[in-house]
């Protein structure tokens, strides 16, 4: 049977980014995790020209799809993984 394990690993990356950045937006302060996990705070440092609201709108959208490659890419190398032991396990 052929998993999809990259599909998981998009879920799983977008879900978890999701969920800190949830937590770090009920905190009354910038929470310190969602500005080192959200690698879309990383373009507009130094930015100007753009409101606020128009920065973190795209800093959202750019952090969700870097956490939803990373989880492609981890879901892909798991897959991998499991497979190749797999493999092994039945020709034996």
């Amino acid at each position: 049977m052929n998993k999809k394990y990259w599909l998981r690993g998009i879920v799983v990356g977008v879900a978890f980014y999701v969920v800190i950045f949830i937590m770090g937006s009920l905190s009354e302060t910038v929470s310190f995790f969602t500005s080192v996990l959200s690698p879309g705070a990383w373009v507009f440092v130094g930015v100007g020209g753009l409101n606020a609201e128009t920065k973190y709108m795209i800093q959202f959208i750019i952090s969700i799809f870097s956490w939803a490659i990373f989880g492609t890419i981890l879901g892909l190398l798991y897959g991998k993984i499991k497979n190749r032991n797999k493999n092994k396990v039945e020709l034996n």
